[in-house]
């Protein structure tokens, strides 16, 4: 499997990047091990004197009379007399196809029959390590296979962006705040545009390249180890001389005579009228080595309509099939090969999901922080915005170098301290007043619980400020850690003694955090049960128009508005604090 494509998912989760990588080699099957495509069928009771029947109903009357004769007078069995007559059969045609490759009675097979298998051989040795090799490096093959694709689609869609805009990618997370919105999304894209692109382009160029998978079983036969068989002992010089051979136990070489015959099989299928494509061919050939001399290219096309063509002459010289019946003793003996297949479309998807998903986590930042900075701005436009003096990122402390914490929650702390004394101080405040003394004063339960949240949003901007300037040199803890930011360096008990206040006001401004979120949820809360009201008597209050700010302002469409602008604000602080814990 292709070590960029490795590197490139190790960004995903365990399962997604184990089922792409998957769908990947799946998708172009060029790894598949041999067994997984031959299939020993060995026909049933049942099937087999079907196969018997139809063999004795083919026969003529002089046939039936001799069969019969047999049966009778060797007082065999229907299904030994039928066995032995059809590996007669079987002989025959072997002996007249290829005289002197078997020994039927000593169950041998003879140099002659050794010596054509390395003809063949011969014919696959100047692509045999290119091949090798093609097949070995996966990320080269893939790389190949993408650049073609790409090139044929025209102007593919190879980036984030192409699919999906920043700014969508914003909306999406501003409505989920969530990475697997925005991947969801992308998906969903991305697999419309894949179905948009149609089947051509793929089932041409798989056409293509699937010769290659067709010789490939042949080309990585082991031949040396079949030779063996054959106490094969190399000439001096091949060119000149043939190899030697002895006779070899044809029941020792069934299993590697069948894996030739499935070798030979899957060629015959390679159509003769099609004209392979060489610059496809050139292409999953090329080697750096070649940039000077492109002549060893043509000698590996050339190679490969050689294999074609010999493995084709092969496998209609020579009997494998009646061969492979005959020494394993069973005329009704079936293998069923599965062929080689690729599936182009699929592939590229995979590899766009990896290499997008991946360019989708990088960008990941950049959107979340986008989405912060237009909200802020949107929430606060026109607004004066405060930081925090004390309680903030320090740039005379080296964090990274010393491996130190920084306080925690500064943005959603600032966002919120900015909100109360802008939003709440300034209007929402006068609006609780009003529904005190002009719409509530009937309805205590509401009322105290609209003042009791009221009271403590008040209160909560006192007490965010007093906890920034706990921080100041007029503290303790102000004076602690002035002490102890020019003497971090290089001092592990300062730094234990640093970490230490980091995490206690970390956990004193995330208890004010809560209370905030709490309150605002619930002011929002009180705005909204008052607009969908059933009182006649508050609905005609909400009806009517009240100074808010020295403008009269109608109290229903105050309530709407503020209740929404609380529930943006939330959603940006929720995001704020979901960056602040890591997540």
């Amino acid at each position: 499997m292709s070590e960029v494509f490795h590197e490139l998912s190790k960004s995903l989760g365990d399962e997604e990047r184990k089922a792409l990588l998957k769908r990947i080699s799946e998708s172009l099957n060029y790894k598949t091990e041999v067994e997984e495509n031959i299939y020993h069928k060995d026909p049933n009771r049942e099937e087999r004197k079907k196969l018997m029947d139809k063999d004795i109903a083919a026969l003529n009357w002089l046939q039936r009379f001799l069969f019969w004769l047999k049966r009778t007078f060797s007082g065999k069995s229907l299904f030994q007399t039928i066995t032995e007559y059809k590996l007669s059969s079987v002989q025959r045609r072997i002996q007249r196809k290829v005289p002197g490759y078997a020994g039927f009675d000593t169950q041998v097979l003879y140099p002659q029959f050794a010596l054509r298998v390395f003809d063949l051989f011969k014919t696959i040795m100047p692509v045999r390590e290119s091949f090798k090799r093609l097949w070995s490096q996966g990320d080269f093959f893939q790389a190949v296979l993408v650049s073609m694709i790409e090139e044929r689609l025209g102007e593919p869609r190879q980036k984030v962006e192409d699919l999906l805009s920043i700014d969508e990618m914003v909306e999406i997370y501003g409505h989920n705040g969530t990475r697997a919105a925005i991947r969801s999304e992308f998906i969903s894209r991305l697999q419309d545009y894949t179905d948009t692109l149609g089947d051509g382009v793929f089932h041409t160029l798989e056409e293509e390249i699937l010769p290659l998978y067709y010789i490939k079983e042949l080309v990585t036969f082991p031949f040396h180890t079949f030779f063996e068989f054959f106490h094969y002992v190399q000439p001096q010089d091949p060119e000149v001389n043939a190899p030697y051979f002895k006779n070899a136990s044809a029941n020792l070489t069934l299993d590697l005579i069948e894996r030739l015959y499935y070798a030979v099989y899957i060629i015959t299928k390679v159509d003769e009228k099609r004209e392979l494509n060489d610059q496809v061919l050139r292409r999953l050939f090329y080697t750096e080595e070649q940039d000077e001399d492109t002549s060893s290219e043509d000698v590996k096309v050339r190679g490969v309509k050689d294999i074609i063509k010999e493995g084709q002459r092969f496998y209609n010289d020579v009997p494998l099939a009646d061969i492979i019946r005959f020494f394993r003793k069973d005329p009704y003996y079936q293998l069923i090969f599965y062929m080689p297949t690729m599936n182009l479309k699929d592939f590229y998807l995979s590899v766009l999901k990896i290499r997008m998903l991946s360019d989708l986590d990088e960008v990941y930042n950049k959107i979340r922080d986008t989405y912060i900075e237009r909200e802020t701005e949107k929430i606060f436009t026109g607004k004066r915005y405060f930081n925090f003096q004390y309680y903030r990122v320090y740039t005379s402390i080296d964090y990274e170098a010393a491996d130190l914490p920084f306080f925690i929650h500064t943005r959603s702390v600032s966002l919120v301290f900015n909100y109360l004394k802008s939003f709440y101080r300034e209007t929402m405040q006068e609006i609780v007043r009003v529904l005190e003394r002009n719409v509530l004063d009937q309805n205590r339960i509401t009322r105290d619980l609209l003042l009791s949240h009221a009271a403590n949003l008040e209160d909560l901007e006192d007490k965010i400020q007093q906890f920034d300037h706990s921080l100041s040199s007029d503290s303790e803890d102000g004076k602690l850690l002035q002490r102890l930011r020019f003497s971090l360096a290089g001092d592990s008990t300062h730094q234990r003694m640093y970490r230490t206040l980091v995490v206690q006001k970390d956990r004193e401004v995330k208890t004010l955090l809560d209370r905030t979120h709490e309150s605002l949820g619930g002011l929002s809360k009180v705005f909204q049960e008052l607009v969908i009201t059933k009182s006649d008597s508050i609905r005609i209050q909400l009806r009517s128009h009240f100074l808010l700010n020295g403008k009269p302002t109608n109290l229903e469409s105050a309530l709407k508005y503020w209740s929404n602008h609380i529930n943006d604000f939330l959603n940006l602080f929720n995001q704020v604090l979901r960056i602040e814990k890591g997540r």
